[in-house]
């Protein structure tokens, strides 16, 4: 997992501390809205109901 753009170092120091490879749908989802959340700390105001989501699977 990599992330990209404003705040990487921050979201990416959160994904190597939070990710594992048997995440269900429900905890990647919370993971990958958490990791925003993280790169935005520096930022300033972060708000989950913004992020919209999509789930594309095999």
């Amino acid at each position: 997992a990599k992330a990209l753009g404003r705040g990487e170092k921050e979201a990416d120091q959160y994904l190597e501390k939070n990710y594992r490879d048997d995440l269900n749908e429900n905890e990647a989802r919370k993971l990958a809205v958490s990791t925003i959340e993280a790169g935005e700390k520096k930022i300033g105001k972060f708000d989950k109901k913004a992020v919209e989501m999509i789930v594309i699977k095999k």
